[in-house]
């Protein structure tokens, strides 16, 4: 005799069911918002009954955290693609903000972002995780080589922390992605390679050969 489930037992899909769903999930999220969207229509996008998102996920917020948390963790580990190079600090960190700039212009990205804005009100715990895990992924690399850099004699700033949250913003954009305000691909270079010039002048920036 076969045994029933409970219903509330958690049902197992399959990786590329889930996928499925956590994608329906933030196609609606990132379209209507939190509160706009419904189990309904994730439901429909997803092509599964609302039984089976709730056996896997207790409430909508549920399955919101699972989103963001996992989207937060994709834009940290992309964001450490960069390389940095005490010897040639200046190329490095040219190259590090136009990777910084690549990542930000991504439209799913600025979805997440903007989605943790709003829903921190709400959410504060959650958001303040997905937050952390963007930037201090990306800060705790910049604060590290900066303090190198300073060590070295090749950088001079008395707040390397406050510099690297510096670097990562104007590097992001600042908040032009997030009000789809973005210029021309040659526009925002120009504005990053100016911001990045008063940058390495400003904190005396020199490669180990002491050019810059």
């Amino acid at each position: 005799m076969s045994r029933r489930l409970s219903p509330h037992a958690p049902r197992q899909l399959s990786p590329e069911r889930e996928e499925q769903l956590l994608a329906a999930a933030r196609e609606a999220f990132f379209s209507c918002g939190v509160n706009a969207a419904t189990m309904d229509d994730i439901a429909r996008r997803a092509g599964v009954g609302k039984a089976t998102i709730y056996r896997r996920y207790k409430t909508k917020e549920e399955l919101f955290e699972a989103i963001i948390l996992a989207s937060a963790q994709k834009i940290a580990k992309e964001l450490e693609g960069f390389g940095l190079d005490p010897d040639r600090p200046r190329a490095s960190l040219r190259e590090a903000a136009r990777w910084i700039q690549r990542i930000n212009k991504v439209p799913e990205h600025t979805h997440v972002v903007r989605q943790i804005i709003a829903e921190t009100p709400r959410q504060p715990e959650l958001c303040r995780r997905a937050r952390g895990l963007i930037l201090i992924t990306l800060t705790r690399r910049l604060t590290d080589f900066f303090e190198l850099l300073i060590s070295l004699g090749r950088m001079e700033h008395d707040y390397p922390q406050q510099a690297a949250i510096t670097f990562a913003l104007f590097s992001g954009g600042g908040l032009r992605p997030l009000f789809d305000a973005l210029d021309s691909r040659e526009v925002e270079q120009r504005r990053l390679d100016a911001d990045l010039t008063m940058f390495l002048e400003g904190c005396r920036i020199r490669d180990r050969d002491g050019a810059g």
